[in-house]
């Protein structure tokens, strides 16, 4: 490591000061810290645990034995990216898993995964209905549980390869939080890139004329999505900032591809980039239909709100269901479904009520939704279909949702039988990997 470090900043390994390990990694954290208030944090993990510190090797250090640490480097490295998005670190370089960013097809088949500790423990917690709002909380005490890891690890050591979470920082420094100072300095570093994120937001509307609304729609976006980040496969904070930015221009009626903009906020090329902007259309669309629909519930007429029968958390929860599945099987395009986004939340408010033999009519859910009830298409959909937005979307999702119990989870049983499959699938796989590992002895 002391070669590595020494042969980033030219310093001759001969001519080194008594502690030359860290004084070379105060230099290059400075920069880190340059634009922040505090340097407790760094100067805290650089002086008491040196080791936790690593830089990315270079081709002319590789050559020199340095053990190879760049990302999936060549199929075979110490530090690996995997599916997750997380970064992991192996004891010494290893091939790269199944579960790698970079793996070859080969690779994918023959070779074990790598062991993320982060997905685990975010699994953990969210079955405990525990939300981290960063991925690097994750880090912290509250969500360790070192029986269950270690526990979860030895059962499945054949099938999984061991490694730890190592953090990716600017400039290539790779910073191994096993300590409590160390993820201290890590939140430090994330929350900095976050504050210069925002900024760079700010800046970017302004000088493209954009309204602050526009700007708040923005950072409201990377505000959830970065509270979901696990779902968009903890891609890089610019990418996140991209997406934001995309989605709250296309939320304001306003649409500027995502090639477009990355420039904007040096984004990398990522693979899977349209996978995420489609995954983070769909947790904003969806937090934003929750929203309307709550907002719609509140605002019924109270004749129906004080009704017996009516329970405000049940027939949100038969809304949201309806809303689901409609979404999932039905034919409207795309542009259908953001045209009439807000009559498909009302139409499934009204089936829901119905559910529970409170016959509303679709006119006066409109109205708690201040939506025109006689809102018109320019051309019809069809020639046997009402003109009416309301009408239109009222009998579709009538249908749809006609001759069914909905205050029932959806394919419960089905749910179960797939369970199983998957299970009795999980099984055969391990059987194979297991059976694949005995036979390379």
């Amino acid at each position: 490591m002391i070669r590595t470090v020494f042969g980033l900043l030219g310093i001759s390994a001969r001519a080194a000061p008594v502690d030359p390990v860290i004084q070379a990694l105060q230099q290059t954290l400075m920069a880190y810290f340059a634009s922040s208030a505090s340097t407790t944090a760094y100067q805290t993990a650089v002086n008491e645990y040196p080791d936790c510190f690593e830089f990315i090797s270079t081709d002319e250090q590789a050559t020199f034995a340095i053990s190879e640490n760049r990302p999936c480097h060549d199929g075979s490295s110490k530090v690996h990216q995997l599916n997750c998005g997380h970064y992991v670190l192996c004891k010494a370089p290893a091939l790269c898993g199944r579960n790698c960013q970079e793996a070859s097809a080969l690779q994918e088949q023959e070779n074990p995964a790598l062991h993320c500790l982060l997905c685990f423990r975010g699994d953990a917690a969210r079955e405990k209905k525990q939300h981290p709002v960063r991925w690097h909380e994750l880090l912290l005490p509250k969500y360790q549980d070192p029986k269950k890891e270690l526990e979860h690890m030895d059962d499945y050591s054949i099938v999984l390869r061991p490694a730890q979470p190592v953090y990716l920082g600017a400039g290539g420094l790779l910073i191994l939080p096993k300590h409590p100072a160390i993820v201290t300095l890590i939140a430090q570093l994330e929350n900095n890139c976050e504050e210069q994120l925002k900024e760079r937001i700010h800046k970017l509307c302004a000088s493209l004329g954009y309204s602050d609304q526009i700007s708040k729609s923005t950072l409201e976006n990377l505000e959830i999505l970065l509270c979901n980040h696990h779902m968009i496969l903890h891609c890089d904070l610019r990418v996140v900032g991209t997406i934001s930015f995309v989605l709250g221009l296309e939320f304001q009626g306003k649409f500027m591809s995502y090639i477009n903009v990355s420039p904007h906020f040096d984004a990398p090329e990522m693979t899977n980039g349209s996978f995420c902007l489609h995954k983070a259309r769909g947790i904003l669309t969806d937090l934003v239909a929750r929203d309307k629909l709550e907002v719609c519930l509140a605002k019924l007429p109270r004749k129906y709100r004080k009704d017996r029968s009516y329970k405000m958390a049940k027939v949100s929860e038969v809304a949201r269901r309806i809303r689901a599945h409609f979404l999932l099987h039905s034919s409207f395009s795309k542009i259908q479904k953001q045209d009439l986004f807000s009559y498909i939340i009302a139409a499934c408010v009204q089936q829901a009520l119905w559910q529970f033999k409170l016959h509303i009519m679709m006119q006066e859910v409109c109205e708690a939704m201040d939506l025109n009830h006689e809102e018109q298409f320019e051309t019809a959909p069809s020639i046997c279909e009402s003109h009416s937005k309301a009408g239109y979307v009222e009998v579709r999702i009538r249908r749809f949702a006609a001759n069914k119990d909905w205050k029932v989870p959806v394919g419960s049983k089905k749910d179960e039988i797939k369970k199983l499959w998957e299970a009795r699938k999980k099984a055969d796989q391990q059987t194979k990997d297991i059976s694949d590992a005995m036979g390379l002895l």
